[in-house]
């Protein structure tokens, strides 16, 4: 053997040496976390799925023709699950734990609340549920509304055009004063 190499066994040996180190210094470090766990207060958390369909913004664009309404953009539901935090948790003092998230693929948001107390926890998040819910849907009404206005607009236009489009030839005939022509007597 070499005078320089270390093998294996030499190894193991100074391990069994401090094998009462190892232990007491394993054991030490269960201990601690074991009271560590003990003395942190137990943390509930709800989740619940929300399912969102085409979301809107609050971002308005002008339309060209003064009759017609402004409409809102069509945000994405990654947009919407950031600002579900900003505008939700600040109002119910939620604090660090809410967490929203999109899941992969789909138009769901995952929704996660973590607390103190299960009940309250619970609750909170029911609170903050049928609040998001409600205020989705009055964005969404409030658009279909503008819609509707717009396709009143539009079939009124339509109307409009497909009279011109009759009365264009009949004022045409007229103006020019074509003759009718005769049936020939055989």
């Amino acid at each position: 053997m070499e005078e320089g190499s270390v093998e294996l066994i030499d190894y193991l040996r100074v391990i069994w040496k401090r094998k009462v180190l190892i232990i007491a210094g394993t054991l030490l470090c269960v201990a601690v976390g074991v009271a560590v766990s003990i003395r942190l207060p137990e943390t509930y958390r709800a989740e619940i799925l929300i399912r969102i369909g085409k979301t809107v913004n609050t971002v308005s664009f002008f339309s060209s023709s003064p009759s017609l309404p402004s409409f809102s953009l069509i945000d994405t539901v990654g947009n919407l699950a950031t600002s579900i935090p900003v505008e939700y948790a600040l109002e119910e003092d939620l604090g660090d734990g809410l967490n929203v998230e999109v899941v992969n693929g789909t138009f769901m948001i995952k929704i996660r609340l973590e607390g103190l107390e299960e009940r309250s926890t619970n609750e909170h998040l029911k609170k903050l549920a049928d609040k998001f819910t409600s205020d989705q849907f009055k964005i969404t009404e409030r658009n279909i509304r503008h819609y509707k206005i717009l396709i009143g607009v539009l079939e009124s236009d339509i109307k409009e055009i497909q009279n011109d489009l009759v009365q264009g030839p009949l004022e045409l005939e007229n103006k020019i004063n074509i003759p009718k022509k005769a049936n020939p007597i055989i």
